[in-house]
């Protein structure tokens, strides 16, 4: 997810789009930043894991799933808002 289409995309117009070295250095820069927070909140999490007891973990994973459903669910009536057979 970190480095999907989105990342990768944004990372070559950046790239493209900079003008001399040292926007090209702050663009990497910026980048290593991300990859070491990103590390770093996972190691964090990890850590956290640990310390929560399966039953809390299960409850975890099933309340992020039903809130993951109900974002899906809500993109769904948006773009079928959008179209010519729902507006009002």
């Amino acid at each position: 997810m970190l480095a999907g289409p989105g990342a990768i995309s944004t990372s070559l117009i950046l790239m493209s789009q900079a003008r001399g070295f040292y926007q090209v250095l702050a663009l990497f820069a910026c980048i290593a930043a991300v990859a070491f927070v990103s590390y770093w909140i996972f190691w964090l999490a990890v850590r956290a894991a640990h310390r929560l007891s399966p039953l809390a973990l299960k409850l975890i994973t099933r309340l992020m799933g039903l809130l993951l459903a109900a974002m899906s669910v809500q993109f769904v009536i948006n773009a079928l808002e959008q179209t010519s057979f729902f507006k009002k």
